[in-house]
């Protein structure tokens, strides 16, 4: 890692990460708090309504309690068809009196309505309906207690008239509420363009709301609505169709509830500020830091780069420095000190780079040679034995191999051929061997045709054969299997050799091929050291075995192909 980019990272770790950090923590908090107290005084702002809604219900059940002591409606109530008519207008004319008395202060309550059993018996402004009959048997069933209830368009305090003196059921009355007061009373001074308010019933029903067209929908199945519900009073913050919003609510005298919701975002309005002074500090600070960040590539980074720009020309053979530095530091000293090192050993790192190239390729040709010698003695063996067993013509046949393999042989010079050349360069080696041993081996070849005239080092699978069949089967009476298996495995071609002898020592071979040992196992080493030198130490022999189940020999060198064919 360059240090120009070290630096970065210096200034990025102990600088803006602290200040991001400690700016996020600051503004989290500052959000939190702001956001705590924002939502507490909407709530306190919101609850300011909970006593004109309560006064507006405490109004109506107070009347409805006047009604029912009130004399000329319990005469009214009593009265049937034997009564004189003279007696109804009476008592009618009262509760008009009475009712204008009162209405005077109440003028959201826009009717009122008695009923005695299914009959009506007396109105008082406007009404459109009579009241259904399951509405008046619950007022019957609550027994004089008041009952709020609602429909599209009306709502409704219910209540029965019993006799004062005898306890029994006179009638009930009706009285009917202007939603319209309920929407104002919630509305009054509200500053928020797109809260949401509503009221709503002990069902979820919505009783009144900004929007008509939700009046009479049940919205239990909304999970803030449940929230809201089970508690008297308060507020929390909630996902509603798929905002985040901030809902308050509280319940009113008459067990319904008032609910307003409002976007977080709203809320969230007055941290805006707070996020631009932050981020302008943040902006301050970068600046600061790109500052630094010039002037310490100018003084530190760029002579630093200039320097490493003459090493890299070093790296790539070429010692002329030209390092023009006239500065004392330490950076300066250093400069200077690389360019006398490189002229003083400009000549040195020429010779030896030229003597080890010379030296690599005399000993990868000596290397190479070595397995000549062997190779002769065995082939003038097996012709030997093949003319002592056979006749004229089984020696014309092995006379024909061997000049392949001596051609062969010949091109070695050039100490790389193809896969195809060195696998008919061991075939003609089996036939030999064969010949000799009275084909007593099976020879298996599979070869990957798109691995044929890929470049392969000389000699290097018939070592392996003459192993298996000198010290694999040496000792075996039934038939030996010879396989050969070369296949293209991505950039690598795998080459295995494996027979199914007497098997050996696999660890003692393995410290063979990883040491200097001269008395076992030469064909393996050389050829491993062989690879190495062409290709490098990642490529070369591997060896398997076990004893009285044979060996394995995996040889991997790179994908090479051949320019051309010898």
């Amino acid at each position: 890692m360059s240090i120009q980019k070290k630096f970065f990272i210096y200034l990025f770790l102990l600088v803006i990460l602290p200040l991001l950090l400690a700016s996020s923590i600051i503004l989290s908090k500052a959000s939190e708090i702001i956001g705590s107290k924002s939502r507490e005084a909407v709530f306190q702002s919101f609850k300011q309504t909970q006593f004109r809604l309560n006064q507006i219900v405490s109004n109506a059940e107070n009347l409805s309690l006047k009604v029912l002591g009130n004399e000329d409606v319990q005469q009214l109530s009593t009265l049937n068809e034997q009564s004189s008519q003279y007696e109804f207008v009476m008592h009618t004319n009262g509760i008009n009196f009475f009712l204008q008395q009162e209405l005077k202060m109440q003028p959201y309550i826009k009717f009122f309505l008695l009923v005695k059993g299914q009959n009506l018996i007396y109105h008082f402004g406007t009404y459109k309906e009579n009241v259904n009959a399951e509405l008046l048997q619950k007022a019957v069933d609550n027994n004089g207690i008041p009952l709020w209830a609602h429909n599209k368009d009306d709502v409704f305090l219910v209540r029965a008239i019993n006799d004062i003196n005898k306890f029994k059921l006179l009638s009930i009355e009706v009285l009917n509420v202007d939603e319209r007061a309920l929407e104002q009373a919630y509305t009054e001074n509200d500053v928020w363009a797109t809260s949401q308010t509503k009221i709503i019933d002990e069902s979820g029903q919505i009783v009144s709301s900004i929007n008509k067209s939700e009046i009479g929908t049940n919205i239990n199945n909304q999970s803030y609505v449940r929230s809201a519900m089970r508690g008297s009073e308060g507020y929390f913050q909630m996902m509603v169709d798929e905002k985040k919003m901030s809902v308050f609510f509280y319940t009113m005298n008459n067990g319904w509830h008032v609910l307003k919701i409002i976007a977080d975002s709203q809320i969230n309005e007055p941290q805006k500020f707070l996020k631009i002074l932050i981020m302008v500090a943040i902006l301050i600070c970068l600046l600061f830091g790109v500052v630094f960040s010039v002037i310490q590539n100018n003084g530190i980074i760029r002579p630093i780069k200039l320097l490493k720009r003459e090493m890299d020309k070093v790296k790539r053979g070429n010692l002329e420095i030209q390092i023009q530095n006239q500065k004392k530091d330490e950076i300066g000293q250093l400069g200077f000190q690389f360019k006398e090192m490189a002229l003083d050993l400009k000549d040195l790192i020429e010779k030896v780079y030229t003597s080890e190239l010379k030296e690599k390729e005399a000993k990868l040709q000596l290397l190479s040679m070595q397995i000549n010698p062997h190779f002769l003695y065995n082939t003038l063996d097996s012709i030997r034995w093949v003319a002592i067993k056979s006749q004229v013509d089984t020696v014309a046949d092995q006379l024909e191999v061997l000049s392949n393999m001596f051609r062969y042989s010949l091109k070695q010079e050039h100490y790389f051929t193809t896969v195809q050349q060195e696998v008919e360069h061991v075939n003609n080696y089996m036939r030999i061997m064969n010949f000799r041993f009275n084909y007593i081996y099976e020879f298996i070849v599979d070869v990957d045709e798109n691995t044929l005239q890929l470049e392969c080092p000389h000699f290097i699978l018939q070592p392996l054969i003459e192993n298996s069949i000198q010290h694999g089967f040496i000792d075996m009476v039934l038939e030996g299997c010879i396989q050969i298996s070369i296949k293209q495995e991505d950039s690598l071609i795998r080459i295995c050799v494996e027979d199914n002898g007497a098997g050996t020592d696999e660890k003692r071979i393995r410290r063979m091929l990883d040491s200097d040992e001269t008395e076992s196992g030469y064909a393996l080493r050389n050829i491993h050291n062989r690879i190495q030198l062409k290709y490098g130490t990642g490529f070369g022999v591997q060896f398997y075995s076990q004893i009285g189940k044979g060996s394995k020999v995996d040889i991997m060198i790179p994908v090479v192909k051949r320019i051309s064919s010898m």
